[in-house]
């Protein structure tokens, strides 16, 4: 569970280069993202079952077998507690016979 602030609290953004667009609905309007080296084991799901452990502070898989529940009646929807990104190269989907 994230830490609440106690007190006043202050965020200044300013994007570089293009546009920064700013949003909220359900979730935070802001969250803080700190760097860490040491992923701990956490995971990467994929419609909610988790398709890999993340060990190292870089890391490539090879070969990974998706869950075929992902691909029913939602959309597809990678998620992670990590500030990371993941890149599907090669990706073959195939229907059931």
């Amino acid at each position: 569970m994230p830490a609440l602030p106690e007190g006043a609290t202050a965020i200044s953004v300013t994007a570089t280069k293009g546009r920064f667009l700013w949003a909220g609905d359900t979730v935070p309007l802001a969250r803080f993202v700190v760097r860490d080296p040491n992923p701990g084991g956490r995971t990467i799901s994929l419609s909610g079952g988790a398709i890999a452990t993340v060990t190292q502070d870089k890391q490539t898989w090879k070969v990974a077998n998706l869950p075929v529940s992902a691909f029913r009646s939602t959309i597809p929807a990678l998620a992670s507690s990590l500030f990371a990104t993941v890149t599907l190269s090669g990706l073959t989907l195939r229907y059931a016979r």
